[in-house]
């Protein structure tokens, strides 16, 4: 196995994307992640991104990629031995790591040789579903409207995304709010949409494009504003947006601890496509 660590995304595209295309949905995440580094960079903050890949035989059989401090993403592999030498190779350089997120079938598997070599523990996150829609089923239309967001919406958008994360993931540190709207606002690869009766009730977002899909994300209802539609209704317009645009897919990540969403994205037309998780590494002691 050999892991090179590229030093510029344009390097890290051009040697991995054969691999990531082969499995789009699986790696959406990935594949947006550098679109947004290709086109805006510098909403990721100042720290190098890491950008991996193992080769076997003078192929990429293995993809990962960070931005600082955020989790390892995971591509799609089938070589455990990819994994357990990009694991041995991170260990060696000492490199801190967070935790990683990636298909399960990844993601267990690097976290036990991770464990294992670093003496640390792994704590399981969200458990989720990646799915993949093509056409829209549409569903009865609540009253309301679709809109775009703008400067003027910052307010509002702060403090549901500060309430996004506290329902999300409970416990966790406070978000920087402030920043995360900033690259809604700002991103090229970002457009975020709010749907408006008298006052908006939900929004959702797409972000981070492939070569032929985008994934839907930041789909945030206020608990007053539940069971109406308007959630199923955004989703739907915003994909039927995309496909209009030209786009084969639209991709999205749901908690499978929340059936009701996922009953919901179903019924417009997202079907399901793998397990994904989120992994957290910790010291033993902690």
């Amino acid at each position: 196995m050999r892991i090179v660590q590229h030093t510029d995304i344009q390097s890290f595209v051009e040697r991995a994307m054969p691999l990531l295309l082969a499995h789009e949905a699986h790696n959406h995440l990935i594949l947006g992640l550098c679109a947004e580094l290709t086109h805006n960079p510098e909403t990721f903050g100042p720290q190098a991104p890491l950008l991996v890949t193992v080769e076997e035989g003078g192929v990429v059989v293995f993809a990962a990629l960070q931005t600082p401090p955020n989790k390892l993403v995971l591509s799609h592999t089938r070589h455990t031995g990819a994994i357990e030498a990009l694991v041995e190779e991170l260990h060696r350089s000492a490199y801190p790591l967070p935790g990683v997120i990636g298909p399960r079938s990844v993601a267990e598997p690097f976290g036990r040789h991770w464990a294992a070599r670093s003496g640390g523990c792994v704590e399981q996150g969200m458990p989720q579903r990646i799915y993949q829609l093509t056409t829209v089923r549409s569903p009865a239309p609540p009253p309301g409207h679709i809109r775009l967001t703008t400067e003027d919406d910052r307010p509002l958008l702060e403090c549901w995304f500060n309430a996004f994360r506290a329902e999300v993931y409970p416990g966790a540190a406070p978000g920087d709010s402030q920043t995360t709207v900033t690259r809604w606002l700002t991103s090229p690869d970002r457009h975020l949409y709010l749907w408006e009766v008298d006052a908006p009730v939900s929004m959702a977002g797409v972000a981070g494009p492939t070569p032929h899909g985008v994934r839907i994300s930041a789909v945030y209802t206020p608990p007053e504003h539940r069971r109406q539609g308007y959630a199923s209704a955004l989703v739907a317009a915003i994909s039927q947006i995309q496909l209009n645009a030209g786009k084969r897919c639209c991709f999205l990540y749901a908690d499978l601890n929340n059936p009701t969403s996922n009953h919901v994205y179903q019924a417009i037309g997202f079907e399901p496509v793998v397990d994904s998780v989120e992994l957290r590494f910790v010291p033993r002691q902690a």
